[in-house]
């Protein structure tokens, strides 16, 4: 999360020290994940921001289940409908059991 926050431009780094917001988190990465290991707060609200970044739907989210892996518009249930190709073969195969007049 940190190295991707800051490839995104939402964590700044100023030699060895990590910020968000303008609040240093900590000198070098591993100090930073602590701190964000610490501070739910901050790691939510990062977190949010590099969804929001990256277009990726927040867990829960009520948008979240009309869309399919990866963000995409998930398919449309299938219910209790026939496929067209087999409805129209089970059309035709009903038609020639009839009898001819």
């Amino acid at each position: 999360m940190i190295d991707l926050g800051v490839e995104k431009g939402l964590l700044e780094k100023s030699g060895t020290w990590i910020s968000f917001g303008g609040e240093r988190m900590g000198q070098g990465r591993e100090n930073a994940r602590v701190f964000l290991k610490e501070n739910k707060d901050i790691r939510d609200k990062l977190e949010t921001a590099l969804r929001k970044k990256l277009e990726i739907a927040q867990p829960g989210n009520s948008n979240a289940a009309s869309s399919g892996a990866n963000g995409h518009a998930a398919a449309p249930p299938q219910g209790d409908k026939a496929p067209q190709k087999a409805a129209a073969a089970a059309a035709s195969s009903a038609d020639a059991r009839r009898p001819s007049r």
